[in-house]
């Protein structure tokens, strides 16, 4: 199987999202199996090294260090250039670790996207502005384009469902999984990512 990892938020200084998804890489390189592949698309590839990967290096300005113009670079690389290098690599599923992804291309592919606590945007959308209008009208395209939705509570779902439910919810209701970032010791929970 081939997968690819959307890993476009890392850079060198990896703060909540950015370990998430090396995380995320790090569980899934040991998860390969004979013949399997991980292809990671990153613009700071110096923050890979485990075994297993194919490392395709994107544009270095796609990194948070870069701040909002980050933001928009990483949009349009989504939109424009990663679809038809996905396309071209002939994968299996491709991976968003965070609410990064392509909105139109995939429809009849296999996309799992990670959704993480959105309610302080849609609470306090002044300060957020522009992360507010992309989760408002771009996220409800990523989710709908997506044939698995992870998020990381149920009290994470129910705010996705209490902004979303009404548009895509035909669409996700019984692909939304719940994986929590944490784990206890005492329970020891396999699914832990974080």
């Amino acid at each position: 199987m081939k997968i690819i990892v959307n890993a476009t938020i890392l850079d060198e200084k990896p703060t909540g999202l950015g370990i998430y998804t090396l995380n995320v890489i790090k569980e899934l390189s040991m998860l390969l199996k004979f013949g399997d592949s991980l292809i990671v698309y990153t613009g700071c590839p110096e923050a890979l090294d485990f075994r297993g990967l194919q490392i395709r290096r994107v544009n270095r300005f796609v990194q948070p260090k870069y701040g909002k113009i980050a933001g928009v670079i990483r949009f349009l690389w989504l939109q424009l250039i990663f679809p038809l290098r996905a396309l071209m690599e002939g994968f299996a599923v491709i991976y968003n670790t965070t609410h990064h992804g392509v909105l139109f291309a995939f429809r009849h592919r296999q996309v799992v996207t990670i959704q993480h606590d959105i309610d302080v945007t849609f609470k306090f959308p002044e300060q957020h502005i522009l992360q507010y209008y992309y989760f408002k009208y771009v996220i409800p395209f990523l989710l709908r384009g997506s044939s698995a939705v992870i998020t990381t509570s149920r009290y994470a779902m129910d705010i996705l469902m209490k902004y979303y439910g009404k548009s895509i919810s035909h669409c996700i209701m019984p692909t939304i999984h719940i994986i929590w970032l944490s784990l206890s010791r005492k329970k020891k929970r396999k699914t832990a990512l974080y």
